[in-house]
């Protein structure tokens, strides 16, 4: 795979992951019922991880090109 098609593809999963994360973030500050809240925030923590190694990937593979 290119390295451009591969950084096109790896900027579309981080729109959606960075966009669940958002979501997920003001859900959480909505809800009351515990049960609800335990599993948005284990979303989140999710979301935040993979943010965060899609923001590795962007940077080895801009050390790459």
């Amino acid at each position: 795979m290119e390295l451009e098609v591969l950084l096109d593809r790896l900027h579309q999963v981080n729109a959606v992951d960075r966009n669940a994360l958002a979501i997920y973030t003001d859900l959480l500050a909505q809800v009351q019922d515990p049960s609800i809240v335990s599993i948005l925030k284990r979303l989140v923590r999710d979301e935040t991880k993979h943010v965060r190694i899609e923001e590795e990937l962007f940077s080895f593979l801009e050390r790459k090109s």
